[in-house]
């Protein structure tokens, strides 16, 4: 093996540390082996032992001769000084654990600034000060512009070496910091750590169980947990499929088609943490979720003075199992409280006096709130089942629930628990 490398990028694979006080670049690989930025390079770090066997003289007090018989008698001698040094070395190890058991110290786990992924293809890294998001990058010259919004700047990570003027890149990923009012993370010893974010006044604190080459993150509200793993490639979405992506995210936790390679991976990989982690007593959706599986898009709609105003649309993108509509229930949240919305069927009518079809409602709701019903595919169903090409139109009913303008959230549930949530935000007519 090497002990040198002319540059950062002929580094094994690995994670980068934080510099010394000297400015001094360290970086730890896979093998346990510490380089250090040095002369231009890159040199592996070699501790000079200690415990070699030393020279001895001949004290300047003894006038006596030191005679060796044989070489077979030195080498013996050796061997059971070897010996002896051993035991000793074993039983300081097991007094020394002894020791640390008992004080109950708990060595805190390599984890801060190690990227982890999500199923979703996007990635976390924390640190002390603060939390990142991080995408892959598709074109390294782009520093990274192809993901960032008028809300976020997306940057690569640099070492504080220059190469030719130009900043290093740590990784070739692309990094923004996560935004919040405060952020705060502690070790709770027992490989957990506590993040807890403030957002306006509002915290909210998730608990992190670190695993070997993953994460889970603990939902404490809702119990439920979430692997991330570190120990895959960056997955090919790119700005211009994002969307398409997380897509397939159901509630955005679970996928809905796991037949791309790098969920395949993921999941593949995922399992052992997943097995080892089951003791959280934790309800992990990844693995133990049995609903129905779906993908649903929406789109907010208009409010007005009047109340018969359409509020959102809502469609069936894909579908995994069959639903009853009779098991399905709409509630819609504004500033004024929550409404459940009751499903109304469109059916199709021909006019006597014209002779032109009409679509219209099937039945007359006394309910606040109605959810409009156009069936594409199953017209001829006794009762209609939740299929792909649905559209669902979110309606006030004679009661002014949205006037104006509002923010409202809608919220789809199966047999009480939730298929689609969206928030929505309501424009003026």
């Amino acid at each position: 093996m090497t002990s040198w490398v002319n540059t950062w990028e002929d580094l094994p694979e690995g994670q980068w540390l934080s510099n010394d006080e000297d400015g001094r670049n360290w970086y730890l690989d896979n093998q346990g082996n510490h380089w250090y930025s040095d002369s231009g390079g890159y040199r592996i770090h070699v501790v000079e032992s200690t415990d070699a066997a030393q020279e001895v003289e001949p004290s300047p007090e003894s006038e006596e001769p030191v005679v060796v018989e044989s070489v077979a008698e030195d080498v013996t001698s050796r061997r059971i000084k070897f010996v002896f040094v051993g035991a000793g070395l074993v039983i300081l190890v097991v007094v020394a654990s002894a020791l640390f058991v008992f004080l109950g110290e708990d060595e805190e786990p390599a984890f801060r600034e190690v990227i982890y992924w999500s199923d979703s293809g996007r990635g976390f890294s924390f640190l002390d000060e603060y939390a990142e998001m991080v995408y892959p990058n598709d074109d390294s010259e782009s520093f990274c512009e192809e993901w960032n919004t008028e809300y976020q700047n997306f940057y690569f990570r640099n070492a504080k070496q220059l190469d030719e003027g130009r900043p290093v890149p740590l990784t070739d990923t692309c990094h923004s910091q996560m935004s919040y009012n405060e952020y705060e993370l502690t070790y709770e010893g027992d490989d957990m750590f506590r993040m807890c974010l403030w957002d306006l006044g509002v915290g909210q604190c998730q608990d992190i169980h670190v695993f070997s080459d993953a994460i889970v993150i603990r939902n404490n509200y809702e119990n439920s947990c979430q692997i991330l793993i570190s120990n895959i490639e960056p997955s090919s979405i790119t700005n211009r499929s994002l969307h398409m992506f997380s897509e397939v995210i159901l509630n955005g936790e679970i996928r809905f088609d796991i037949n791309d390679p790098w969920t395949n991976q993921f999941l593949q990989i995922s399992r052992d943490t997943y097995n080892e982690a089951k003791s959280l007593d934790c309800f992990f959706p990844q693995y133990e979720y049995d609903g129905p599986r779906m993908v649903f898009e929406s789109d907010s709609g208009e409010a007005s003075q009047a109340t018969n105003d359409s509020l959102a649309t809502v469609s069936v993108a894909q579908q995994e199992d069959t639903v009853d509509y009779r098991d399905v229930q709409f509630l819609l949240t504004t500033t004024v409280g929550q409404v459940e919305c009751e499903l109304v069927g469109m059916e199709r009518v021909e006019n006597s006096s014209t002779g032109e079809v009409e679509i219209r409602e099937s039945e007359t709701s006394e309910a606040e709130c109605t959810v409009q019903l156009y069936d594409t595919e199953g017209e001829l169903e006794f009762w209609p089942h939740l299929s792909t090409g649905d559209m669902l139109v979110v309606k006030e009913n004679g009661q002014q629930i949205c006037a104006s303008s509002c923010l409202a959230e809608l919220q789809v549930l199966h047999l009480g628990e939730y298929l689609y949530r969206v928030d929505l935000e309501v424009n003026e007519a």
